[in-house]
């Protein structure tokens, strides 16, 4: 028979053994601490508050409706009352099925365990919620019982509607502030009648916002203060500073500092971080996504040809008659194009998570030597040198080492590209022409041209000058710039 020494686990007989007294007392404390395991479940999963509100909410209504049920029958039962007899005394307990409407029927007395918990269960939820068909109570301890069941259901049921709202208000106002953005959007977009490509554009980047950011970094800052912020972007921009030869060793107080002086900065799919030609200041640290640096095809040409392209187009020309012996400036520029593949922008290499890039801009007036695109949507992270200069005012000492750092990274690159210029000598004169003096300068010359033609089409088509910002001291000119990639 089903009775409330289910819940606790009484036995039937009315004794208990030292063995179920602390079986119950272990069941009771888990029953006691799944509030704190609930608390502890939606602090940890944060982005499941609305699925563990929910199932908090079920486990409460039907541990309620458990405990009250379970009481209503042992009204009838009578078994979980305890008694100072001896064990006979429990076989001789009476029962009260059917002494009143109010009480269990008779035929629950001969039911089957599960219709008799599943009928108490019914009646507590019933009378809780104020939907069922119970009968009023006889005695004095019903009436009572029926009145505490009552009002546990009517704040119950206050706790239900409060959870529910608020999870339908949270939900609602992120999705209305979200519908409001995407529409203004939108209208602003047709208004203006902007082409379908950019349209794409700008509803992927307020998707990507809305749904993809991981730090919510605009949420943090309205909330936390700058100190406590500074600490959690610490822990994850830590190691992509350590990889940063001029930024590596520094002290804790110097890095906080710099961290904090760190600005996110979103990039959708297909969205360029800075093109060839533009003046820049500042660099990036990458925390998601990957990115491509491209080059213009006129620029990527006059990176080194293999020398079996420049040699397959002399050996056409000389099948051809041609006399001219060795590859001419014509015979170079096919080579390039054979080696180029279509397009506009040529792939150089690609930068992933934990990487870097644009170093070049904090230590030289410079313009930028490739274009970065973002191949997937990407969270950055930008220092520019004014956040720089705020950190190097306060710490002058380390501002002499990171200078001494980048002048020797800077000579390091000038005597790369040295060396590929060597190398493309020697493969003409491997050709059998060498190249005069004269040769070289016009060469040189040629190049120079090329990438001052393109800064001025970057200019005139941004609509905007570049803006020369002083080096640092201790820096040389811009001419020879080329200090890092990008």
């Amino acid at each position: 028979m089903f009775s409330f020494d289910h819940v606790l686990g009484f036995t039937s007989t009315g004794t208990k053994s030292w063995t179920s007294i602390a079986s119950e007392r272990q069941q009771a404390a888990e029953i006691i601490q799944v509030p704190k395991q609930l608390h502890a479940l939606e602090t940890r999963y944060l982005k499941r508050t609305t699925e563990l509100h929910l199932f908090k909410l079920l486990y409460y209504t039907f541990m309620l409706s458990h405990i009250l049920g379970c009481i209503w029958f042992n009204f009838a039962s009578g078994v979980a009352i305890p008694t100072l007899n001896d064990s006979s005394a429990a076989n001789t307990t009476k029962t009260a099925f059917g002494a009143n409407l109010w009480l269990p029927s008779k035929k629950l007395e001969s039911g089957s365990l599960m219709l008799q918990y599943m009928a108490s269960l019914y009646w507590s939820f019933g009378l809780m919620s104020s939907s069922g068909e119970s009968e009023y109570p006889q005695t004095t301890a019903q009436c009572i019982f029926s009145v505490v069941t009552m009002t546990a259901g009517v704040f119950l049921f206050a706790y239900v509607i409060g959870n529910f709202t608020d999870i339908i208000e949270l939900t609602s106002s992120e999705s209305r502030e979200f519908n409001v953005k995407m529409g203004a959007a939108r209208q602003m977009l047709d208004h203006f009648k902007m082409p379908s490509t950019l349209q794409e554009r700008v509803q992927t980047f307020l998707l990507f916002k809305r749904y993809h950011t991981i730090t919510q970094e605009h949420l943090l800052g309205e909330c936390l203060p700058p100190s406590l912020l500074t600490d959690i972007r610490l822990v994850y921009m830590k190691p992509m500073i350590e990889k940063v030869d001029f930024l590596a060793g520094m002290e804790i107080s110097i890095t906080r500092m710099l961290v904090s002086q760190f600005t996110q900065v979103l990039v959708s799919r297909g969205e360029f971080v800075f093109r060839f030609g533009d003046s820049g200041s500042d660099m990036f640290f990458v925390l998601t996504g990957i990115l491509d640096v491209l080059l213009p095809m006129q620029v990527a040409k006059r990176s080194r040809p293999t020398f079996r392209a420049v040699a397959d187009t002399v050996a056409t020309k000389a099948s051809s008659g041609d006399n001219q012996v060795g590859p001419t400036a014509e015979d170079l520029d096919s080579s390039w194009q054979q080696i180029s593949i279509p397009g506009q922008l040529k792939k150089m290499n690609e930068i992933s998570a934990g990487r870097y890039f644009g170093e070049n801009g904090l230590f030289t007036n410079g313009e930028r030597d490739a274009y970065i695109q973002a191949r997937t949507s990407c969270i950055l992270y930008r220092l520019s040198r004014e956040s720089l200069e705020l950190v190097f005012e306060r710490y002058p000492r380390w501002k002499q080492k990171v200078i001494q750092i980048a002048n020797i990274h800077r000579e390091q690159a000038r005597l790369e590209q040295l060396s590929r210029e060597e190398q493309r000598r020697g493969m003409l004169i491997s050709g059998g022409r060498a190249l005069s003096r004269s040769d070289i300068v016009n060469e040189r010359a040629e190049g120079l041209k090329g990438s001052r033609y393109h800064a001025r089409l970057q200019r005139s088509n941004t609509g905007s000058s570049s803006r020369i910002i002083p080096t640092p001291v201790g820096l040389a000119d811009q001419q020879d710039q080329n200090l890092f990639f990008g």
